[in-house]
């Protein structure tokens, strides 16, 4: 329910879940990650998205939920494949974000991470995925989408992307970052 009031932006219903929301982001910031790491997520998109993350190349994009990620690409590569055969459509398109994110790179001058991750794996019901989540809001430049690996008959799209800080977010609104 709260990640469906995240989605669909309802503010009433959001707003209701504010404990919730503001437990888990002093969860991640008790567990944060505090090296660079690399993780991946299998996901639907309908065409349509798709699209319009090809145009956002080289652009910030902020999610409008928490990110549930994993350290392992065969979990990602693994749910991808699941949803093709489940629920493939002409609509839709399987791809797989990779993301680089460093706790480094998002802390602030005073050690403080407004922006937290954390491997999440020991506390989750599905430990063996290698859990990674981000923080409600997360920004990402996107840096590539490429063909990757392929799967049945067609290559799945690999997304690249790198988690942001507040300071990338300044200077990007004042320059073009490359």
């Amino acid at each position: 329910m709260m990640n469906e009031a995240l989605r669909i932006r309802n503010t009433d219903l959001t707003f209701r879940f504010r404990t919730v929301i503001r437990d888990i982001y002093e969860q991640l910031l008790t567990h944060q990650c505090h090296e660079r790491v690399a993780v991946y997520r299998g996901q639907m998109l309908s065409r349509i998205e798709y699209q319009k993350l090809r145009k956002s190349t080289r652009s910030l994009i902020s999610l409008n939920s928490f990110l549930s990620t994993s350290i392992n690409r065969k979990i990602a590569a693994q749910f991808v494949s699941q949803i093709l055969n489940l629920c493939a459509s002409r609509n839709s398109i399987s791809v797989i974000f990779e993301i680089e994110a460093d706790s480094a790179v998002v802390r602030l001058v005073n050690g403080e991470n407004q922006r937290p991750f954390a491997q999440i794996y020991e506390f989750s019901y599905y430990g063996q995925e290698a859990e990674v989540l981000f923080v409600l809001g997360p920004i990402f430049r996107l840096n590539e989408i490429y063909d990757g690996h392929s799967s049945a008959d067609a290559p799945i799209p690999i997304i690249r992307m790198i988690f942001c800080s507040d300071h990338m977010i300044t200077i990007s609104s004042y320059c073009m970052i490359t």
